[in-house]
């Protein structure tokens, strides 16, 4: 998670813990209207599955 909340914190976007499943983590990314989920699972034989949703806007 550390890597995500660098690189979207260059991007103006604000990180907050988000609630999970057990064995799991997640954050909210924020900026504005905009949402990204971002949700971290050890992966059985080692690794990690990531899920990532996101809700972005384009400025008119």
């Amino acid at each position: 998670m550390q890597f995500y909340q660098t690189h979207l914190a260059a991007l103006g976007l604000s990180a907050a813990q988000a609630p999970a499943n057990a064995g799991s983590t997640a954050m909210w990314f924020t900026r504005g209207a905009d949402k990204i989920t971002i949700t971290a699972t050890a992966a059985k034989g080692g690794g990690t599955k990531y899920i990532v949703f996101g809700v972005l806007h384009a400025d008119s």
